[in-house]
């Protein structure tokens, strides 16, 4: 079935491109960038692949627009242009990699990893949490967070969906000797900007509201809330160590 959708600017290499994609993706070619920009706001793009040439002052202005209007769709820069100041452009513009148009051969392996580092979601047994073991409240309250971790603001908007009083939820956790959601609810939008941190291309105003909070105040408060220090110097080790491993040596046993 193709639900990968990738759209592909206008690029002279569109032939060779496509050669190496796997046929479980469908794919749009288009020239007009107005016609593209109505592409990405009418369907679920996965990925868009863009040419990089010898134009940098077209194609950065044209970087420009598509961060500010479609960061959370990864891109991808193929270059014929292989000078720094390209590669600089790219990073500085939310370009999650740049390949270079004699490695195209690398592209079934680097479209999935950025499709899955881009699209992902957290899931609760990351944290030991069996759902089957717990109450019918507590299991659906599960469900709801598991699948919307990153849209709910409260554990007030769980109560309102399951119908039950304020206050409530936390002392069904307690129950089934579960961490209280609005922890869980921290952790797993914790645990999400950490994959986010991978992308080069996202600023960490950019992953603070990509992982589901209001601003990056609140990130960084949290962050430090769970592992003691800012998600600024964290990134740097995250990219070392591997998320894992971060979390396994820096996790504040405190937070739970």
């Amino acid at each position: 079935m193709q639900d990968k959708l990738i759209a592909i600017t206008d690029t002279s290499l569109y032939e060779d491109i496509t050669y190496y994609l796997d046929s479980a993706y469908q794919i749009y070619h288009e020239k007009n960038i107005d016609i593209i920009l109505n592409l990405l706001r009418s369907y679920i793009i996965k990925i868009l692949i863009i040419q990089i040439d010898g134009n940098l002052e077209v194609i950065g202005h044209y970087l420009r627009i598509l961060k500010n209007q479609f960061i959370q769709i990864p891109k991808l820069a193929i270059s014929t242009d292989h000078s720094l100041e390209a590669a600089r452009i790219c990073g500085e513009l939310g370009v999650y990699r740049v390949v270079s148009d004699q490695k195209l051969n690398t592209l079934k392996e680097i479209i999935p990893e950025i499709i899955h580092t881009q699209y992902f979601s957290i899931p609760l047994k990351e944290f030991g949490i069996e759902k089957d073991k717990c109450s019918d409240i507590v299991n659906n309250a599960l469900e709801i967070i598991e699948k919307n971790y990153l849209s709910i603001n409260s554990v007030r908007q769980i109560e309102e969906v399951l119908g039950i009083p304020k206050y409530s939820l936390s002392s069904e956790f307690i129950r089934s000797e579960i961490i209280n959601p609005k922890k869980l609810l921290i952790l797993l939008k914790i645990k999400h900007s950490e994959y986010l941190m991978k992308n080069p291309g996202l600023n960490l105003t950019e992953i603070a509201n990509l992982a589901g909070f209001s601003d990056l105040r609140r990130f960084n408060e949290n962050f430090h809330r769970v592992f003691g220090s800012s998600p600024e110097i964290c990134r740097r080790n995250i990219l070392v160590e591997g998320i894992s491993k971060f979390w396994m040596d820096n996790l504040n046993n405190d937070f739970l």
